[in-house]
């Protein structure tokens, strides 16, 4: 009892001495649409570059943009190089028939 006690009195303390622990907060909506966002046509070649913000993958922006693209009736989108979750940064993206000069753009 004694143990179990003791074991209670040190959490209580480390919640007191820490506060409680902030919970995952969801990224902000950073990806929005341009002033004069491009026609259908233009979808099937256009690069897009994108600053990357925290939190969000490479995965996440491609998925974003592969399900704006699809409405437009493009299938193909691409990356040129995956950033850390955590990391914010350029983040180049081909739609279309621009996903065969992926190489261009990498190093």
């Amino acid at each position: 009892v004694s143990a179990t006690r003791a074991n209670a009195n040190a959490r209580s303390l480390v919640r007191a001495r820490f506060g409680p622990q902030p919970q995952p907060t969801p990224p902000p909506h950073a990806l929005v649409s341009p002033p004069n966002p491009p026609g259908d046509s233009d979808w099937q070649n256009m690069t897009i570059l994108v600053d990357k913000p925290q939190k969000y993958t490479s995965f996440d922006v491609v998925a974003r943009v592969r399900r704006m693209s699809r409405e437009r009736g493009v299938k193909k989108v691409g990356h040129c190089g995956t950033l850390d979750p955590m990391a914010t940064g350029l983040l180049i993206l081909c739609t279309g028939k621009a996903t065969k000069i992926v190489d261009t753009y990498q190093a």
